[in-house]
């Protein structure tokens, strides 16, 4: 007679469902999309007022920075120091 080998039984192993599995979280997008280098020579470097208060609607059609870090962007895109802004037309007429 052949002995027949003893039969175990599987090991269970839990599988975990996708309810368990941890999600990626979305990453954040930016308030508006960061401005080309041509449209931020186009730029007056000065903070908008109005964005400020919450009340700009030209979004990025206006002529001003909505923002620091966009009013970093232009200023460097302009080749003006930080932290200084460059004349209005009105203060540019009145010194000529």
């Amino acid at each position: 007679p052949t002995a027949v080998p003893e039969v175990t039984a599987m090991p269970t192993v839990a599988v975990p469902t996708w309810a368990a599995m941890p999600q990626p979280s979305a990453p954040a997008a930016p308030a508006e999309p960061a401005a080309p280098a041509a449209q931020l020579l186009m730029k007056i470097p000065k903070l908008c007022k109005l964005y400020d208060m919450g009340g700009c609607t030209k979004g990025a059609d206006c002529a001003q920075c909505h923002g620091q870090e966009e009013l970093e962007a232009v200023q460097k895109a302009q080749g003006l120091p930080s932290g200084e802004a460059a004349p209005s037309p009105a203060q540019a007429q009145s010194s000529t």
